[in-house]
């Protein structure tokens, strides 16, 4: 028992100098092999940084390129403040030069109410009529501005398009000198309606109208739009035909009849009851794009119903504007002399007259 514990323990110590060099041997081998991956890693450092370099130039060119994009957007929202007040509802401010400064200071107004009536046909608002009632002098007086007036690089009737109510209203109020306390904006059906709920109203031509563009239906026959010189008393659809007609005439005559229409339907309206006026604002009211409520209606036409009307007020090139054409060769209004003050002198001898 004895020898052949001593055997087994000779022959471990006579390995142990093998078993110790493989361990020797083996740890070297995993030294040399930690070297040799920290030199691949090195040299793929190199080349990743060697890439990087060759890269770099590029990179940094297009990091110059893209502050350089920035500069010139900045620069363009400094330069053209236009873009941001369109974000806000603001049409562009007028370059008015000194004399308009000065001429505009006298141009001021009290105790007036103003109401801003469109009417749309698309997006574009083809019909602006600004009634101001003065319950000092118990009048009432209507003012049509044209649509075609050019003002910030566009036509007026593509302001709400591009900046809503509160932007055509703000610029209404900037050309005019007038402050606008509400607004009413009416489609062509809404008109229609209104016009045939109160039995149609009356409207005098001074001259024939006749228009080969305006096909109308009568009867289940076409025939171009033809109204004789007189007195005429028209349905809603008729009263359309007169408000939208204008190539035989002018958009300025256009304007004109639908100051007529509209003292026709001041006119019918005194002659209503009040069952009838209520049943026609509680149909309509809910179809209008308006700020007046209706009990607010009802306390205008009650308190202003008497008051002298005061129409067929235009602004035109008989008047206040001048034709010219705009750089796309568009027909266009401005004012006389490029002079914006006379917009507001036009507005205000209109009022006070």
């Amino acid at each position: 028992m004895i020898r052949s514990v001593k055997k087994q323990l000779t022959s471990t110590f006579e390995s142990t100098p093998d078993l110790l060099l493989a361990v020797f041997i083996g740890l070297i081998f995993f030294l040399l092999l930690s070297l040799s991956m920290q030199s691949v890693a090195a040299q793929f450092s190199v080349w990743n940084i060697e890439k990087t370099n060759k890269k770099l130039p590029a990179v940094l060119q297009q990091m110059k390129t893209s502050s350089e994009q920035t500069a010139k957007i900045v620069k363009a929202y400094e330069d053209n403040r236009e873009a941001v007040k369109k974000q806000v509802g603001m049409p562009p401010t007028i370059n008015a030069n000194a004399t308009d400064a000065e001429a505009s200071r006298q141009f001021t107004y009290k105790d007036l109410f103003n109401i801003l009536i469109v009417g749309k046909n698309g997006g574009l608002t083809d019909t602006m009529i600004i009634v101001t009632i003065n319950e000092k002098r118990q009048e009432i007086t209507t003012t049509s501005i044209p649509r075609d007036l050019y003002y910030g690089g566009r036509k007026i009737n593509s302001y709400y398009e591009f900046y809503g109510m509160n932007g055509l209203k703000n610029l209404i109020e900037t050309l005019t000198g007038l402050t606008i306390q509400k607004y009413a904006m009416v489609d062509m059906m809404i008109f229609v309606d209104v016009i045939n709920r109160i039995g149609g109203v009356d409207v005098c031509l001074d001259a024939p109208l006749t228009d080969n563009t305006y096909k109308t239906i009568e009867n289940g026959q076409t025939a171009n739009l033809h109204f004789d010189a007189g007195c005429h008393h028209v349905n809603g659809t008729q009263a359309l035909r007169l408000a939208r007609s204008r190539y035989s005439s002018s958009d300025f005559k256009r304007s004109e009849r639908q100051q007529q229409i509209i003292k026709g339907l001041q006119e019918r309206a005194t002659k209503l009851s009040l069952a009838d006026l209520s049943g026609i604002g509680q149909s309509i009211i809910t179809k209008l794009d308006t700020d007046i409520q209706l009990p607010e209606g009802s306390q205008y036409y009650f308190k202003y119903k008497n008051y002298k009307l005061k129409s067929n007020n235009v602004m035109s090139t008989a008047n206040a504007l001048t034709s010219t054409t705009s750089p796309d060769k568009q027909y266009i209004l401005l004012p006389r002399d490029n002079q914006w003050y006379k917009i507001k002198k036009f507005f205000f001898d209109k009022i006070n007259e």
